[in-house]
């Protein structure tokens, strides 16, 4: 389905102000490793409430795939295959946020490709790396309290609802969850 990269991530106090004026613990996230794998990375728990975001990574060049635009936005049943990803994480209830990371260059071609969609998505430059631009999508999270974050490849369209869910079950009992 895509690639996990696993994250481990500590909390801090930082010298912001929180929502609520008190001080508010800053994440820092330290990647521990990379497989093949899509996957989850566990934020950290602030708390009873579970704020659960999705980080979309659309930064690849697509240079494999050989292709005249990257394929994160090729067109596939009518659409930009990351809007299909898109679509997946914004329709589903758990999810409270969604961010769509494009590679540096791209930001103009991925506005294009989510059109209307950018009403329900923050759109963030990537890095040269793929653990650059889910380091950009983490760090575009950081003051938004999110607990759990999804860290999904635009080039895996068909994302299921049941995967999004048996993802969010697993990390009740585990602090990192690939599907099998």
């Amino acid at each position: 389905l895509g690639r996990l990269d696993a994250i481990r991530c500590t909390s801090r106090p930082s010298r912001h102000r929180g929502r609520h004026g008190g001080a508010s613990p800053s994440r820092h996230c330290h990647f521990a490793a990379q497989t093949g794998l899509v996957g989850v990375a566990y934020v950290s728990r602030r708390g009873p409430v579970m704020t659960v975001a999705a980080i979309i990574v659309a930064a690849g060049k697509g240079v494999r795939a050989g292709a005249s635009v990257p394929k994160q936005f090729a067109e596939l049943c009518g659409k930009p295959m990351v809007s299909h990803s898109v679509d997946a994480f914004t329709s589903h209830s758990a999810i409270a946020e969604v961010i769509v990371v494009a590679g540096e260059g791209q930001e103009d071609q991925a506005r294009e490709k989510l059109g209307e969609s950018l009403n329900f998505v923050k759109l963030v430059t990537g890095g040269a790396e793929r653990r650059d631009s889910v380091r950009a999508g983490l760090e575009a999270l950081e003051a938004e309290g999110v607990t759990r974050v999804l860290i999904h490849d635009a080039a895996r369209p068909f994302l299921s609802a049941a995967v999004i869910d048996a993802l969010l079950a697993a990390l009740d009992h585990v602090p990192g969850a690939v599907p099998v």
